[in-house]
This record gives structure tokens, C-alpha cells and sequence, in this order.
């Protein structure tokens, strides 16, 4: 999710999504399904922000 500040929200470990690339998103809208991690099949999200393709520490990055 690429936030108007530049900032990049990338939560990975979906097994369905339910946004396509530029689409606008609202504060709620739900993105994706959650799936199971493929290398122990327990369900597992990665969230991981990036600004000016940089990684940020999650914690002290803007909430949306």
C-alpha cells in the first residue's frame, strides 16, 4: 500500500487479494485474505514499511 506521504506498507503472506495495484484504499478497506505460511502451515502476515526504498523501522512510521 503506497501511503500519499511516499510511504510503502507491504503486508505480505496472502493467500487472496482484494485490491489490484492503484487502486484507492479507505482506512478500512480489507486488502486480502490471509494464508498459511507454505514452510510450517500456520497462517503468518509480514508487514514490513519502506520510504524512499528504505527500510523503516514499523514502529516509527506514520499511521495511516
Amino acid at each position: 500500500v503506497k501511503a500519499k506521504d511516499g510511504y510503502i506498507y507491504l503486508y505480505a503472506g496472502n493467500e487472496k487479494l482484494f485490491v489490484t495495484m492503484g487502486e484507492d484504499i479507505g482506512i478500512s478497506t480489507p486488502i486480502g485474505l490471509l494464508g498459511n505460511n507454505p514452510h510450517d502451515g500456520v497462517p503468518r502476515v509480514y508487514f514490513c514499511v519502506y520510504k524512499d526504498g528504505k527500510p523503516v523501522d514499523p514502529y516509527k512510521a506514520p499511521r495511516m
